[in-house]
């Protein structure tokens, strides 16, 4: 058995926290309500206080670890060259903007993989597997993810969006993604 790697958000997480506990074992996690519900699970199983911590509009939504999401708010700077040659990166930019372009509001943290954006109807989020909280889905764009697949998520949204809001006006989702954001009829 190989110790002290991981290849999981989860994995990764309860073992980041049992360290943490080892070494201050009255600490206290705090986490962005935002987090990956192994963080609230890990501290449930250790027995730790955790404190949820609100977050900003422009804050990270989601802290995937597995995609950048633990490293990347504390580099202060990142090469040009590493934003070119990361497919992620650069595939959840690409699916922001087609998002934005057809009228659907979205929004992406420059350097993370996460794109959030207005929740569709159900079948829809049960047939792409979509995360969702109240009215806002995400995507989290994993290296594998081509522009091909990104295309046929993004042509099948679109279609089946419009008709779901025949004669209605889109969500309204400023509280959740922010002004600039949002596209629905009051923040166009």
């Amino acid at each position: 058995m190989i110790t002290g790697v991981t290849l999981q958000t989860t994995e990764g997480n309860l073992h980041g926290i049992l360290v943490g506990r080892e070494v201050l074992p009255d600490g206290i996690l705090y986490a962005s309500r935002e987090s990956h519900y192994s963080i609230f699970k890990a501290a449930r199983m250790y027995r730790m206080e955790c404190v949820k911590v609100d977050t900003l509009v422009s804050g990270y939504i989601h802290c995937d670890g597995a995609l950048f999401g633990l490293m990347m708010p504390f580099v202060k700077r990142v090469t040009e060259d590493f934003k070119r040659k990361s497919r992620s990166l650069r595939n959840a930019h690409y699916l922001n903007n087609r998002l934005r372009v057809a009228g659907i509001g979205a929004m992406l943290n420059e350097l993370s993989g996460t794109v959030v954006f207005e929740r569709p109807r159900d079948e829809f989020v049960r047939r792409w597997q979509l995360a969702c909280k109240g009215n806002i889905a995400h995507v989290v764009v994993m290296p594998s993810v081509s522009m091909e697949k990104l295309d046929v998520f993004l042509n099948e949204l679109v279609e089946n969006r419009s008709t779901w809001y025949q004669g209605q006006q889109s969500p309204c989702i400023v509280a959740n993604i922010g002004k600039e954001n949002c596209v629905c009829a009051l923040h166009k």
